[in-house]
C-alpha cells in the first residue's frame, strides 16, 4: 500500500511537470535532476511501468506542488528538499504522519508552505525561519507540540501564520510584531499558549484577523487613563 501511495504522489508531480516543459529555463540542473531521479526510484518497480517511457531527467524546474485532499500516507517525502526552485507546496488534507522535516528549509525560494490537516506531530523546526521569502505558513489542525520558534516571527515577508488546533505551548514573543510589517492574519486558536497577549500588536499595521481563542493567556485589561485635572 505504501509503495502505491508513493507511486501516486510521484505520478501527481509528474502530471504537474509534464504540461509546462516550455517554462524550463535551464533544464539540466543537478539538484532538479537528483530530485526527479529520487521520485523515479520510488515508482520504478511498479508492474505497469507507467512512467518508464515518459520520464526524462531534463524535466523543467518544479515550482508548484498541489496534491491536496488525497490519501497519501507516510512521512513527508525527503526528496522535496532537493527542489530549490519550489515556491508553492500544498499538501493539505492527506494522511501524512511523523514530524516536519527540518530539511524543508533547503527550499529557500518557498513562498507558501501548506501543511494543514495531515496528522503531523512533534515540534515546529526552528529551521523553518530560514525560509526568508515565506508569505504563508499553514500548519493548522495537526498534532504539533512544543513552543513556536520565535524566529518565525522575524520573517518579514510573512502575511499569514496559521497554527490553529495543535498542542502548542509556551509564550508569544513580546516583540511579535516588530518584524512582521506585512502580517494580515494570525491564527493561533485552540492551543495551550500562555502568558500575556503581546502589547505591541498595533505594530502589525496590516493585521486584519487575529484569532487567539481557547488558549491559556492571562493578565488584565488595561483601562484608559484620563487626566482629571
Amino acid at each position: 500500500m505504501a509503495r502505491i501511495c508513493n507511486f501516486l504522489f510521484a505520478f501527481a508531480i509528474f502530471i504537474l511537470l509534464h504540461p509546462h516543459t516550455s517554462h524550463a529555463i535551464v533544464p539540466n540542473v543537478s539538484t532538479d535532476e537528483a530530485a526527479l531521479l529520487a521520485m523515479k526510484s520510488q515508482v520504478s518497480s511498479h508492474p505497469n511501468n507507467i512512467l518508464k517511457s515518459n520520464w526524462s531527467s531534463s524535466s523543467p524546474r518544479l515550482k508548484v506542488i498541489h496534491v491536496i485532499s488525497n490519501n497519501f500516507t507516510g512521512a513527508i517525502p525527503s526528496f522535496l528538499s532537493l527542489l530549490p526552485n519550489l515556491r508553492f507546496m500544498y499538501l493539505w488534507s492527506n494522511q501524512f504522519s511523523g514530524k516536519i522535516p527540518f530539511s524543508l528549509s533547503n527550499i529557500t525560494k518557498l513562498e507558501v508552505l501548506g501543511l494543514q490537516k495531515i496528522f503531523l506531530e512533534g515540534e515546529i523546526p526552528r529551521e523553518i525561519s530560514d525560509l526568508c521569502y515565506l508569505t504563508v505558513l499553514d500548519m493548522q489542525f495537526n498534532q504539533l507540540t512544543g513552543s513556536i520558534p520565535p524566529s518565525i516571527f522575524n520573517i518579514t515577508t510573512m502575511q499569514i501564520i496559521a497554527l490553529t488546533d495543535n498542542n502548542l505551548t509556551g509564550k508569544l514573543p513580546i516583540t511579535i510584531c516588530d518584524h512582521l510589517p506585512n502580517l494580515e492574519r494570525l491564527y493561533l486558536s485552540m492551543n495551550s499558549l500562555d502568558g500575556v497577549i503581546p502589547p505591541n500588536l498595533e505594530k502589525c499595521r496590516k493585521l486584519q484577523v487575529l484569532l487567539l481563542v481557547e488558549n491559556e493567556f492571562s493578565g488584565t485589561k488595561r483601562a484608559s487613563q484620563h487626566n482629571n485635572s
